[in-house]
Parts: C-alpha cells; structure tokens; sequence
C-alpha cells in the first residue's frame, strides 16, 4: 500500500464513526417523528378510500377530487389515568377537509375541533371512525391532514402527532353524493398556502392543561 492509499484508508477509518453515528441520529430522529406511542399512550391510525381496503395512514402521493370522501379510524390506547383528547385538521387558517360524519369536526389551526375522554382509566382505549373529504377551499396544490392525541394528567402531560395524509387535490369535483355532500356543488380555490398549526395547537394544549388542573384544585 502506498501513501496516498494509506492516507485515503486513514480518512475513511476516521470518518466511518462520524458517518454512523449521524446515521443513527437520522435513524432516531424519523423514528420519533413517526412514533405512535409515548409513556403515556398509543395511538394507530388508518385510512380507507372509496372502494378500498385499510391501510397505515401517513399516505402521501394520492389525488383526491373536491368533495372525494375518504374514511380515518384512529384507535387511542391509555397507559396512565388522563384525559384524552383527539383533534383532527389541517395546518394554516383555510379549512382543507371537512366531517361528513364522525364524533368531530375538521378543525384549523386557529380554530382546533376535538373529541374528548375524561378521566379515562388504565388501559382506556376507544376506536375513532370519520368519513372526511376535500373541502375545495385549497386546490391544485397538496393539503396535509393530521393528527393530534393529548393525554393531559395532573403532572406531566405529552401529546402524540401523526401525519394522516398529504394529498394533491385535484379541482375536479366528485360527482358522488355522501350524506348530502353533492359532487356538484361549488369550490373556490384559496390563495393562502396552508401554514403550520403547532402554535396554535400548543396554545390550545396549555389552556386544556391549565382547565384540568384548576378543575382538581
């Protein structure tokens, strides 16, 4: 071996550490993100299309007409005594989807919709069902809908986030009907791009946090 391979067989040995370990930091970073559990509670979400099977919800790269309905169930699990609550929206001010039918509404950032469980046991748990679909405030442009689960005690309190789907919606208008949704009737296209809702979703979560808390004191 000469020296320039010698010195290239160094560089490598020296770096191989660093390139692993950034590797596993990328590795527990995207598994933290996509998690859907935490000491507090589990949380499982699918989604079903029109004429379609279950499937792990976290969908991206999907078209979906205005008004194209689709179904969610969500299962929330309880590890400790709490009170849970499950809000479902998209990001920013514009109402991307809307409830066709399920026990909430489809919330924005600044206006969250919930469902809540109070002083659920141990081992709690309740499967959610909604059917959604694509208000036609936002088209020609990806509209992401998530999820958010609080489990909020009298300690510490901690929150699960997931990623429903993230779909293109098409300004085509679905010609079905779901419970008095027409397939025909209008949309308009919103010029404000979906922002990010974790301030507001934040907020909502400390003034819950602070209600509880004021309720036992």
């Amino acid at each position: 071996m000469n020296k320039k391979q010698t010195k290239q067989f160094r560089f490598i040995r020296r770096n191989i550490g660093l390139f692993l370990l950034v590797m596993l930091l990328i590795c527990l970073f995207l598994s933290t993100v996509n998690a859907a559990e935490n000491d507090f509670g589990i949380v499982h979400a699918w989604i079903k299309f029109e004429d379609g099977e279950w499937q792990t919800a976290g969908i991206d790269g999907v078209t979906l007409k205005v008004h194209e309905p689709f179904k969610l169930k969500v299962t929330v699990d309880a590890k400790v005594e709490c009170d849970v609550y499950v809000v479902i929206g998209g990001p920013g001010n514009t109402k991307t989807y809307e409830t066709v039918e399920g026990p909430s509404k489809c919330g924005t950032a600044q206006i969250p919709e919930y469902v809540e469980d109070l002083d659920c046991p141990v081992g709690w748990n309740r499967t959610f069902e909604w059917t959604v679909c694509p208000t036609g405030n936002w088209t020609q442009g990806t509209a992401p809908l998530n999820l958010h689960v609080f489990f909020i005690t009298m300690g510490e309190d901690k929150k699960i986030a997931l990623g429903l789907i993230n779909a293109y919606i098409s300004p085509e208008i679905w010609e079905g009907t779901v419970h008095g949704i027409n397939g025909d009737s209008d949309s308009t296209t919103s010029q404000n791009t979906p922002g990010f809702e974790g301030v507001f979703l934040s907020a909502l979560f400390a003034v819950m946090v602070m209600l509880k808390r004021k309720q036992h004191n």
